[in-house]
């Protein structure tokens, strides 16, 4: 039972160490237009990702620590989603921080 959130941990972890060494490698940025693309500082919106996906890693990870202590059947499912709301407010944080110059008044 501990095995899939020890391994969905070292995925998140292994993806983060992938954004914060080759950030043109994040989904989504060959698509922004020209003016986007310049005006948009690519090393550090792949920092941040790094650690919203390292963030997931560790909790994850202390999920696993304490699978022992929940004993029941859906600790696991619940263990496994947990990461999924600090991956939307980093999106809603992120989309706030590095889209706002781009909007109109």
């Amino acid at each position: 039972m501990w095995f899939l959130p020890i391994l969905t941990g070292a995925l998140f972890a292994w993806a983060g160490r992938i954004a914060a060494r080759r950030p043109q490698a994040l989904s989504g940025i060959d698509l922004l237009t020209r003016r986007r693309r310049s005006a948009t500082d690519i090393r550090a919106l792949g920092r941040y990702c790094a650690r919203l996906l390292y963030v997931c890693a560790a909790i994850e990870w202390a999920g696993a620590a304490l699978l022992p202590l929940l004993r029941h059947e859906t600790a696991v499912a619940t263990i496994l989603c947990l990461p999924i709301p600090v991956l939307l407010a980093g999106w809603g944080w992120g989309w706030f921080r590095y889209d706002t110059k781009f909007r109109k008044p």
